[in-house]
């Protein structure tokens, strides 16, 4: 799932969410791929488990703790409310996977 909302900073903000930082080889590639394919416009932040797994996959780009739902609300709760028509089904999954996958 792949969120977008502007950052004060004037550049776009993307929450990109997945397996990252699960220790395996497959979502660590997909990361790669999607962080080189994306242009310098966005700020990307990554919903990661081991953020020094995703830091040495991806330096310096923000991290939120993808185990805990209450950190990926707090931080992207204020912008993704204007998304939430288009995006309702793909929370709702994250959520389901939290509460009965975690």
């Amino acid at each position: 799932m792949i969120l977008a909302h502007s950052s004060n900073s004037g550049r776009p903000r993307i929450l990109i969410c997945g397996y990252y930082g699960e220790h395996n080889l497959g979502d660590d590639a997909l990361l790669s791929v999607l962080l080189n394919q994306l242009d310098d416009r966005w700020e990307p932040v990554i919903t990661a488990r081991d953020r020094e797994a995703v830091e040495s996959l991806a330096p310096g780009i923000e991290t939120v703790d993808r185990r805990s739902l209450a950190t990926v609300l707090k931080d992207f709760c204020h912008w993704i409310e204007p998304y939430l028509p288009i995006f309702k089904i793909y929370l709702l999954r994250y959520i389901y996977f939290y509460l009965f996958h975690t």
